[in-house]
Order: structure tokens, then sequence, then C-alpha cells
């Protein structure tokens, strides 16, 4: 039996505080929309990943938002881990989950070669069974809300 190949990833809910609208993006490969995010860079952190991918897929810098371990090099807790099944038995993705809101004064860019889309959508929008991404995500949609 053949090792499945895993690689580790953050996806980054991105939340407006004033209307709590989250930004998603229509990913050009698997044609639904998605929080923006991608994989973990050799030497990377997660929390430099979850900012690079953010910024690369919508042009926006964000604040992640969680638990910080009050020592020097501390990294924002996930509020969530899970493993995404990309393919059966051959490939995994060890997804790190955050939560971050936008810092002003930005204006939302789409990264064209990687999306076919970009937007903010109200959490009811999200959960509307016609909108058109993973169950994963309209779960963490409404944890975000708790």
């Amino acid at each position: 039996m053949n090792a499945i190949d895993r690689h580790f990833c953050v996806t980054v809910y991105v939340k407006r505080t004033e209307d709590k609208k989250f930004l998603m993006i229509k990913h050009k490969k698997l044609h639904k929309w998605l929080p923006p995010g991608g994989h973990i860079d050799d030497n990377e952190t997660p929390d430099a990943a979850a900012l690079r991918e953010t910024f690369e897929e919508t042009g926006l810098h964000v604040e992640l938002v969680g638990e910080k371990p009050p020592v020097e090099g501390g990294l924002i807790r996930p509020w969530g881990i899970q493993v995404n099944v990309i393919k059966l038995y051959q490939e995994e993705h060890i997804d790190l989950i955050y939560l971050a809101f936008p810092l002003p004064d930005q204006t939302v860019q789409k990264n064209v070669s990687e999306t076919d889309g970009i937007g903010w959508f109200s959490k009811d929008a999200i959960l509307d069974p016609q909108f058109n991404t993973f169950p994963s995500i309209k779960t963490w949609v409404s944890r975000f809300f708790e």
C-alpha cells in the first residue's frame, strides 16, 4: 500500500466587523466559493502562511484573531485543524483554520490566476443550500457566529 501524500495548509475566514460578512473567493479549479488559503511553504510558520495566502488571493492585509501564548515567538492558535481528503487514499490536506479581520482602508483585489470571483457574503447567504461551497465551510461560518 502506498503512503498518503499529506500537505499542511491554512484556511482564513476573513470577517468584516461592521456587517459580519465573510470574504470568499471562487476557486478556479474547484468552481466553489472558499475562504482564502493554501499550502504552508517550507520553513514558513502557519501564521505567516495565513497572512501571505490571504494577501495573495485577495489583496488584503488582515489581523489573525485568536489566543497567543505569552512567550516570545508564540504563534496564534488556530481555531481548529481538519483533514481534507483531496484524492482518496492518495492525498490529504491537514488544514489549520484561522479567523481574521481585515485591516482598515483597503480594497479587495481578485487574483485572476487563482480565482474566478471574489466577494463578501453574509452568514445567511453562505448557509443557503444553493451556495456553492463545501459543508465544512458552512460549519465554520456558523461556528464563527456562536
